[in-house]
């Protein structure tokens, strides 16, 4: 005997109008006396109709998910919430349990909460903006005690009747910076260091004060300089071997040199403008400090850039690490300025007046002077524009002028050259061993 509508729904386990949707849809069927044989009704709703309809108690039950395997946790995780339980006074003894883990967790997000909230205070510093700022101070430091014999000397002079330049001589020896004496710290209140990373800025501190390091720019480029193939026909670490001529020039440009103006007047492709990029890796690295860089135009100052300073800084690992990506946030490496701890490097052309006057400048690289303008934006010779940058710096500051000579009588590297020692690079006679420097009449060679 068959079941009626109302009893075959509960039979289901559906409503009673589900069973009327599914007699009027034909997925199951009536007897003659209207009424429902549950055997084959059952039977019909299962193999016609969507199982992922499927409701009641025939209705496939879902598959289980598949249950992943446990992975094991790593020491140093399980060691950091016993570290931070520990910190806060909390048993962490044992095997590390959820719960514990949970607490260490909820413990590490406050604490961020609260930096956040120190931060927007102003409560926080950034470390290495701070680090930074320290070295820089101490670098002004040193540099102040390091102009006061200049500054003093014309004072002295006068009262002691002699020339300037003498008394410069004598107190000379008082213009390195003070060694940081160890017990300094002594003196110290113990309260101002009372703080995380005050060691970091006592330890940058000292290392801001002290002096210039008496490695020479041709032994520096030798031990750290790589060049990149995109500059260089010749790949691989520099060798100053390889041009010796350019030994004691790019000597004169160290700080313990005495000498404070460089000039090179030379043939074309002979490694001049590498001996810069040698003496600006130098500052970089040995003697930091503000660098104004000139070529001809501001055109070949961008060029200058791209195709000689990114690859000096992209392939000497010991300049990668001071000078920041250009694509990193707040980096101060663009194509005109590289900035480095206590220094700055701007790149510029001789025909902005704008920037070569925009700095003050301790070092300086002028480039082929042959070919800049005789007037920069009407303001003069950008020769005399550029060295003015160099006077708050006195006898320590450097100048290094560099280029291929032009016409005779107005070549400006000639009249720059004729002021100097006149040094030339001599080099012995394969055949008797008399050392001479090359002139062009006197070489001779066998045509054909």
């Amino acid at each position: 005997m068959g079941l009626s509508i109302c009893a075959y729904a509960r039979h289901r386990g559906v409503s009673h109008v589900a069973v009327q949707k599914a007699i009027k849809a034909g997925r199951i069927a009536t007897e003659p006396d209207g009424t429902i044989d549950p055997d084959k009704a059952d039977a019909a709703w299962v193999s016609r109709s969507d199982p992922s309809q499927r409701r009641g108690k025939a209705a496939a039950p879902d598959p289980a998910p598949p249950v992943e395997p446990l992975r094991p946790v790593a020491e140093a995780a399980v060691g950091s919430v016993r570290d931070t339980l520990k910190e806060n006074g909390l048993p962490a003894g044992g095997a590390v349990t959820f719960v514990q883990a949970r607490t260490a967790h909820e413990i590490a997000k406050a604490h961020l909460a609260r930096l956040r909230l120190q931060r927007m205070k102003g409560e926080l510093v950034d470390r290495a903006r701070a680090v930074a700022l320290v070295f820089r101070l101490a670098r002004e430091e040193r540099d102040a005690w390091g102009n006061w014999p200049a500054r003093i000397a014309a004072v002295m002079a006068a009262g002691w009747g002699w020339r300037r330049t003498r008394c410069r001589r004598s107190w000379k020896p008082m213009s390195a910076p003070i060694s940081p004496i160890s017990r300094s710290r002594a003196l110290i209140s113990a309260d101002l260091l009372a703080f995380d990373g005050a060691e970091d800025l006592w330890r940058t501190w000292r290392e801001g004060l002290t002096p210039d390091p008496a490695l020479t720019v041709s032994q520096w480029a030798d031990r750290h300089r790589i060049l990149s193939p995109r500059a260089s026909a010749e790949p691989g670490r520099y060798r100053t071997d390889r041009t010796p001529y350019m030994r004691a020039i790019m000597d004169a440009l160290s700080p313990s040199h005495p000498a404070r103006r460089v000039v090179f007047m030379k043939a074309a492709q002979v490694g001049a403008t590498e001996s810069g990029n040698c003496f600006i890796g130098y500052v970089i690295h040995h003697a930091p400090g503000p660098m104004l860089a000139v070529q001809p135009t501001v055109e070949l100052a961008k060029r200058f850039s791209r195709q000689r300073i990114d690859p000096l800084i992209a392939e000497s690992p010991v300049l990668r690490e001071r000078v920041k990506p250009s694509r990193a946030r707040d980096a101060g490496n663009t194509v005109l300025s590289k900035e480095f701890p206590a220094g700055l490097l701007v790149i510029t052309g001789a025909n902005s007046a704008v920037g070569l006057r925009s700095m003050p400048a301790r070092y300086l690289f002028l480039d082929e002077v042959d070919a800049y303008p005789p007037s920069a934006d009407e303001e003069g010779d950008p020769v005399a524009l550029a060295e003015a940058r160099t006077r708050t710096f006195s006898w320590r500051s450097k100048v290094f002028l560099a280029s291929t000579p032009t016409i005779h009588g107005v070549s400006r590297i000639e009249r720059e050259y004729a002021a100097t020692d006149q040094r030339r690079f001599f080099v012995p006679c394969p055949h008797c061993g008399q050392r001479q420097w090359l002139r062009f009449d006197r070489l001779r060679w066998e045509k054909g």
